[in-house]
């Protein structure tokens, strides 16, 4: 009997250092794989077009809720000479004003 007990503490041994290396190994590659899905899915360019800003700027209830700097961001994107700083701007305030 003691002999059976050491065998299949063996076995449990050779198992846990085989799960220990393993495991890590496994989790590392599908955090590669996350991260790369992630990177896919970024949205690659502008969201807020200068078509979308002129119509939202058109509604009195949504540029009663713009702040100064807001609408001067959004306006900027309207008329078609915003920088990226801008548009990121305006595109966070547009979503909070909605």
């Amino acid at each position: 009997m003691r002999r059976n007990i050491l065998r299949a503490s063996a076995a449990t041994a050779m198992a846990a250092v085989a799960f220990g290396i393993a495991a890590p190994a496994a989790s590392a590659v599908e955090h590669q794989r996350a991260e790369s899905r992630v990177a896919a899915t970024a949205p690659a360019g502008p969201v807020l077009t200068a078509a979308e800003a002129r119509t939202l700027l058109a509604a009195p209830e949504f540029r009663a809720e713009l702040t100064p700097a807001a609408l001067a961001s959004l306006t900027a994107v309207a008329e078609g000479t915003a920088a990226e700083k801008q548009q990121r701007a305006a595109q966070a305030s547009a979503a909070g004003a909605l």
